[in-house]
């Protein structure tokens, strides 16, 4: 019974001890600060699962305000994403998520996003077209040139859900690309 007590007593010691810890490396860090972020990332999409389709060139822009407290950055973002695969559907999807980055001068992070999409296969007859919920997901590795620019490059996975009741599968991709990103 005697050993609990100590086993509790030093357990609690120690979450005392890391609070405290947490508490003083935040009072004596510069202020938290909120700044508008602006982001472009261009990319080449490598579609799965689609026979004949080439990769496809993309651009997305980006929206957010980025949260950044040392060490640590926490962008919510808003964006719009377009790709046109060869031989391949026309791709354009808003989204809304979510960027998390750790470091100063060099940063590792992951994306993730939610939103809708379509997808148009501008085939003769018949015109194959899909709207649908979207999602993408990712690992990024940024360089902070000047506190105002970050420029960085990445690599992830997308899709837009599809419609089977007309035989259209879901369309889904590796990206792979640069991106610069201006912190107002």
């Amino acid at each position: 019974m005697l050993d609990r007590k100590r086993l509790t007593q030093s357990g609690a010691r120690a979450l005392v001890v890391a609070a405290l810890a947490a508490t003083g490396w935040l009072a004596t860090a510069p202020c938290a600060r909120a700044d508008v972020a602006i982001g472009a990332d261009v990319e080449g999409l490598v579609p799965l699962d689609l026979d004949d389709v080439s990769a496809a060139p993309s651009f997305q822009l980006r929206l957010g305000l980025q949260l950044h407290l040392p060490l640590v950055a926490l962008t919510p973002e808003l964006g719009f994403h377009y790709a046109d695969f060869s031989h391949g559907p026309s791709l354009y999807r808003g989204f809304a998520g979510a960027r998390v980055s750790l470091g100063e001068i060099f940063r590792f992070g992951v994306d993730a996003h939610v939103g809708f999409g379509y997808f148009d296969w501008q085939l003769e007859i018949p015109d194959d077209t899909n709207t649908g919920f979207s999602l993408d997901a990712g690992i990024f590795f940024d360089l902070t040139v000047l506190p105002l620019l970050d420029i960085g490059v990445h690599l992830g996975y997308g899709r837009i859900g599809g419609d089977e009741s007309v035989g259209l599968e879901p369309l889904q991709w590796m990206a792979f690309g640069a991106h610069v990103t201006l912190i107002l």
